[in-house]
């Protein structure tokens, strides 16, 4: 398999695959705010625009009894009228994912004369692949202030699928690279930025887990969700910042609908 990386997305071409290990000022978030015209196919489409703040980079490993795996996310939020309804510009989350483990399960490929749900063959990925997916990728959730949890949308590119840049290896480990587009609402932004909060959003796979119990004359399976992943802040100066970027390139900020 070829070399594992991390891909970046249909953004990558703008500021490539560094990541900001430290926090990032208000200020600094917004001077790094870029755009891209076009997207992967079609250069000269210069009436799509993606505004893209800089990579944030999270990873967690998991060791529970009934669960394992790496899961390693490069994050970007963007703003962009790609694929969306009426060509107006919308919040999404790039991610870039290398996982592992349990969290490597969240995607299943198939192809039409290939019934077993596998990796792209090394040839596959050379010349292209464009087989489909019955998975959508690690979970996205909006952490909301009472604690509960809202799941937040996958997003298809202009092929219908909804992970791209697939990529097994097993030189490190055994996992699976890609990368996936997720729904960011646009009240969640204005809120954020109105309020100068956070957002805080849990990435990873929902399970569920089954625990034997009695009513104290029969017994009894009781299930429920568990969730097992990272959570990740955009911070107020990232959240801001991206704002001012918007401005200072005299972007069109999404609006609520």
């Amino acid at each position: 398999m070829k070399k594992l990386f991390l891909s970046c997305a249909l953004v990558s071409a703008i500021s490539g695959c560094a990541v900001n290990t430290a926090p990032l000022t208000r200020d600094q978030v917004a001077a790094k705010v870029a755009v891209k015209v076009g997207y992967a196919g079609c250069n000269g489409c210069n009436m799509v625009r993606t505004y893209v703040a800089p990579h944030l980079y999270w990873k967690q490993f998991v060791n529970d009894p009934d669960f394992h795996g790496w899961l390693d996310l490069n994050l970007q939020l963007t703003s962009t009228n790609y694929n969306t309804a009426g060509h107006a510009q919308a919040y999404r989350i790039v991610a870039g994912v290398i996982a592992s483990g349990g969290f490597q399960d969240a995607w299943m490929t198939h192809v039409r004369s290939d019934p077993q749900d596998r990796c792209p063959s090394d040839a596959e990925v050379v010349h292209g692949y464009h087989g489909f997916h019955t998975g959508n990728g690690i979970e996205f959730w909006l952490v909301k202030d009472d604690g509960t949890y809202m799941q937040l949308g996958h997003m298809a590119d202009s092929n219908g699928q909804t992970i791209a840049n697939l990529e097994c290896f097993s030189n490190v480990g055994s996992g699976a690279s890609w990368t996936q587009l997720i729904d960011l609402p646009t009240q969640v932004v204005d809120d954020a930025r109105r309020q100068n909060r956070a957002i805080w959003i849990f990435a990873g796979r929902e399970l569920t887990k089954f625990e034997s119990t009695s009513d104290g004359y029969n017994p009894a399976t009781v299930a429920h969700t568990v969730r097992k992943g990272v959570l990740m802040e955009f911070s107020p100066d990232y959240v801001g910042g991206f704002g001012d970027g918007l401005t200072r390139l005299g972007a069109a900020m999404p609006a609520a609908r």
